[in-house]
């Protein structure tokens, strides 16, 4: 990632159906790796002077911010657990220089709903160090207001572009084009909705395409001339652009596992070629990419 421009690491699950670092919690159940993962991550982006935000996961209540809104007590459930899993993070990882900041792994629709777990743990997250700052990837018709924006305890929304579906009027059309043509007038409207916020507004750009045998997973990565159209239309409204995902959508030719096999390393290798070409003369790598949060 550092060689190709990516400065910054989101981790976006701790877990998911089991932890990837030992843990205490009874909740995750048992380890699913003989390593500690997240430790491996910190290490190497410590090594690398890169900045890694370290996400909570799920937990078992997968759509807890989509069907669990209305329910108080699964909202508390959800809320308590997570807690558990942020404090075992920080006292486990608090150390390492890489760790800069949160991301909150239940992604929300109605930004209303959502602050009544996401405004608690982040002010939770916070009370460990209130530098580091809190981001979550809202879904692809976010409802959200000035005000409400205004008035989260979240620092940073990286609003998920919805490429890879081709995602309009909440129906996977699977045909890209048709979310790429509605791009200037979601993120224009993700920048007027940020004004006066005080919030941070980023994207989150899809480099994959979803399955057309299954109508979602498992993703292909998706081409360059795509993601470079991408690129230029999000960066026209947002601080900074992140990407989803690494792992097994962009894989470096030196990797000696091939979790994506040829297409990841294509894209990996088109990208890094577009980066040395083009990119690599606008993009700087920040000390701190949210140099104003908190």
């Amino acid at each position: 990632m550092k060689r190709i421009g990516m400065n910054v690491v989101i981790i976006t699950y701790v877990e998911q159906n089991g932890p990837y670092y030992p843990t205490k919690i009874k909740e995750l159940g048992a380890p699913l790796l003989k390593f500690d993962a997240v430790e491996a991550i910190l290490s190497q982006a410590d090594a690398n002077d890169m900045h890694v935000f370290v996400g909570l996961g799920r937990g078992p209540d997968t759509f807890l911010l989509w069907i669990g809104l209305k329910d108080p007590e699964r909202i508390s459930k959800g809320l308590e657990l997570s807690k558990k899993v942020a404090a075992e993070l920080w006292e486990r990882y608090h150390h390492h220089p890489s760790f800069y900041g949160w991301y909150f792994t239940h992604e929300m629709n109605d930004l209303a709903g959502a602050s009544a777990y996401y405004d608690p743990l982040a002010d939770f997250c916070h009370a460990f160090s209130p530098d580091k700052p809190v981001i979550v990837a809202p879904a692809g018709s976010p409802i959200i207001t000035p005000d409400l924006l205004r008035s989260s305890h979240v620092d940073i929304f990286a609003y998920q572009d919805a490429v890879g579906t081709g995602y309009k009027d909440y129906k996977y059309t699977l045909d890209p084009e048709i979310r790429l043509a509605d791009l200037p007038e979601v993120f224009a409207h993700y920048m007027e909705m940020h004004k006066n916020t005080g919030k941070h507004l980023w994207a989150d750009l899809e480099v994959w395409r979803a399955n057309p045998e299954t109508g979602y997973t498992p993703f292909h990565p998706g081409p360059i001339d795509q993601i470079k159209r991408q690129i230029a239309i999000e960066a026209q409204y947002v601080e900074m652009i992140t990407a989803y995902e690494i792992l097994t959508l962009m894989e470096s030719p030196d990797s000696t596992l091939r979790l994506g096999g040829d297409e990841a390393v294509r894209l990996y290798t088109d990208y890094e070629q577009y980066y040395q070409d083009t990119a690599a003369k606008f993009f700087q790598l920040s000390d701190r990419p949210c140099p104003s949060c908190r």
